[in-house]
């Protein structure tokens, strides 16, 4: 694999546009700062520095609570959420691992249930530690 396989279309664009050599025919640094690329990499970072949403939390809890018989049930209805949800939750999903693992840690929960502002976090942290199968 080449590095530049794992490089979008768009940021292989921005990089041609400047790596022009003529000054004259070059991107200039307004229309380098609207190019989609760099928006689009602004806007994931606007996303991630969010708070995670309350009702995204308040419905790990009580999923955590949950049997198998129900948590089955969910899972199952999951499956016929809109698009625009399923987006929703991969962002706050995102913003809780931060590490970029694909799995959210209690310790990256933890600090997520800290920077959101709630209090008694080892306690919230630990009902959801339970919970777990």
């Amino acid at each position: 694999m080449r590095l530049q396989d794992n490089v979008s279309d768009e940021a292989k664009d921005f990089i041609r546009h400047l790596l022009i050599y003529n000054p004259a025919k070059r991107m200039t640094a307004e229309q380098a700062l609207k190019h989609p690329w760099l928006n689009s990499a602004r806007a994931a970072v606007a996303a991630a520095s969010r708070p995670i949403d309350p009702e995204v939390l308040d419905s790990l809890r009580d999923y955590s609570k949950l049997g198998n018989f129900k948590r089955a049930a969910l899972e199952a209805i999951a499956f016929s959420m809109s698009a625009q949800s399923i987006k929703h939750l991969r962002e706050q999903f995102v913003k809780m691992d931060r590490d970029q693992t694909g799995f959210v840690t209690l310790k990256e929960f933890a600090d997520v249930l800290t920077s959101s502002g709630l209090s008694r976090v080892s306690s919230r942290a630990h009902t959801f530690s339970r919970g777990n199968p």
